[in-house]
């Protein structure tokens, strides 16, 4: 009995699943064999998930008072298959929109700055290893009265 080795490839064009059959002739024998073959293609990318580990953008502390503290916990997930460093960025100053001119910050773009100025997050920058999970902090800052 002789093996011939084969090399089959496939390159996903968008995530799913992909199922095909191979139809193999065996010399000598009258039957034709199938080999099924099922592959998954996944979006690589980085994510967050909450505590009950649903993917999420939105963090909600609830309601917040004057010098009350609050902190939450999610997870910065990689589901590719190399790793990343990450970095939490958080707006300070003025903002350079148009090359080396500055522009003084809209009333809205103001509000935003200090809606991040009082949040931060830890560990704030890394490394995250591929299909691995950091956990991530996201806090607000305790002002006093």
């Amino acid at each position: 009995m002789k093996i011939h080795p084969h090399l089959f490839l496939y390159s996903a064009k968008e995530a799913g699943i992909f199922r095909g059959v191979i139809e193999v002739t065996v010399e000598g024998q009258s039957l034709l064999k199938h080999i099924d073959v099922s592959a998954t293609s996944v979006d690589y990318f980085i994510f967050m998930v909450d505590k009950s580990g649903a993917q999420s953008q939105n963090f909600d502390f609830g309601d917040i008072y004057f010098g009350q503290f609050k902190e939450t916990e999610g997870y910065l997930v990689n589901n590719s298959p190399q790793k990343f460093n990450f970095k939490a960025k958080f707006l300070t100053g003025l903002q350079n929109n148009a090359g080396d001119m500055f522009s003084l910050q809209t009333p809205f773009d103001l509000g935003q700055e200090q809606v991040q100025r009082i949040m931060t997050c830890y560990p704030e920058e890394g490394v995250i290893d591929s299909y691995s999970q950091v956990l991530s902090c996201l806090k607000t800052l305790k002002y006093l009265p």
